[in-house]
């Protein structure tokens, strides 16, 4: 197989990683968060090697993959040594355990550990975390910690099942914004768009929570946060991801539009839904609603599936000892038992970025572009920048 992306390669002991509009944050493996310009971490870099179109074009790639880069540009792996990051170093934050997981959403940064799950804000501007309006979102166990618009959380909290949460400006009101959705033991939940998938220890569970109000250029309606507040409160329909027959889903994950379920058998299914009342109503989506594709992954399931995600290039499936992509090329294996990993499917800038945390570096894989099966430049096993939301 071709060499289908650019790698960064960050030297240093991580245990996670996440970017977000120009900001790298790091989770070290002596429990500090730190935050970095990725555009001065590759100018840094890059200006070292030989100057010219190509180095422009790969720095513009690695900020954006909108950029796009269609072949090798002849560079497979771009180092960064230990002292040219802390030479970059923006922001520091020490804690008190190691993060189970991070997100950022509408410069709100959450971290989710053994303890629960914590708010800080998130300046863009100085791309700095702002410790002194930290407070606590959730005060057990989380495992997972997805935020979506409207200010909504959700966690999965092991035995307490999945939790939504609304919380308020700088604080929470538990008996008021914290809601027991699933009571299954739960260890992984995303949130993309209306949609909120989750992964039980009894399967996978969709829930379609209600459209958000739009909030227009001029003037507020009267009573327009009254219906925002009730809204982002809406109870969701929740149903479980099953297949006519005995064939089991193994575990499922959404993609922009799609709903990808990865099968018993070593298939993966797709289905088809609506991400915005917008695509509900549209009579394209309608019209092909259900099971409408089943793909042979040519990857056979030999142990069990702890996660799974696309970005554009296609998907990412991690098993107990393998980390796999799948996509319209086929099967690779990229890394065995990763510290962890990352995609970003809410991120245009991002969405060809698969961060993979090893023993001793960060390693980002950047895929390059290609002219896919639907003529975009996205793989049918992935999500395209059309899906986003």
């Amino acid at each position: 197989m071709s060499q289908d992306y650019i790698s960064v390669a960050i030297e240093g002991d991580y245990i996670d990683s996440f970017i977000y509009s120009g900001t790298l944050f790091l989770v070290h493996g002596d429990s500090r968060i730190t935050t970095y310009d990725w555009a001065s971490l590759l100018q840094s870099t890059l200006h070292k090697s030989s100057e010219g179109s190509v180095t422009t074009q790969i720095y513009e790639f690695l900020k954006d993959c909108r950029c796009g880069m269609v072949a090798d540009a002849g560079v497979s792996t771009i180092n960064i040594e230990q002292q040219q990051l802390e030479d970059q170093l923006i922001f520091d934050l020490q804690l008190n355990g190691w993060p189970t997981d991070i997100n950022i959403y509408s410069n709100c940064f959450y971290i989710a550990s053994e303890d629960g799950v914590d708010e800080l804000a998130f300046d863009y501007q100085s791309k700095s975390l702002k410790p002194d309006e930290r407070f606590r979102v959730w005060h057990e166990y989380a495992y997972r910690v997805s935020a979506n618009d409207g200010h909504r959380l959700a966690i999965a909290a092991g035995a307490n099942g999945v939790i939504t949460a609304t919380p308020r400006k700088g604080y929470i009101k538990e008996n008021e914004d914290v809601i027991k959705l699933l009571e299954i033991d739960s260890h992984d939940c995303e949130w993309i768009g209306q949609n909120l998938i989750a992964n039980s220890s009894s399967g996978a569970y969709v829930s379609t929570f209600p459209a958000l109000p739009e909030r227009p250029n001029g003037p507020l309606p009267p009573g327009y946060w009254r219906e925002f507040e009730a809204a982002r409160r809406s109870r969701p329909d929740t149903r479980k991801v099953e297949l006519d027959g005995d064939i089991s889903v193994a575990y499922a994950w959404i993609a922009g539009s799609k709903l990808f379920s990865f099968l018993s058998n070593g298939e993966l299914s797709v289905e088809r839904m609506p991400i915005s009342d917008e695509d509900a109503n549209s009579q394209e989506i309608s019209d092909v609603e259900g099971k409408f594709l089943n793909l042979k992954t040519g990857f056979k399931m030999e142990s069990s599936i702890l996660a799974a995600r696309s970005g554009s290039f296609g998907a990412v499936i991690e098993t107990s000892s393998n980390l796999i992509t799948v996509t319209e090329r086929g099967c690779q294996i990229l890394a065995n038992r990763p510290v962890s990993w990352r995609v970003f499917p809410r991120a245009r800038n991002y969405l060809n970025h698969l961060h993979v945390v090893e023993d001793d570096q960060l390693i980002i894989h950047a895929f390059l572009a290609f002219e896919g099966a639907n003529g975009d430049q996205s793989d049918r096993f992935g999500i395209s920048t059309d899906d986003v939301r």
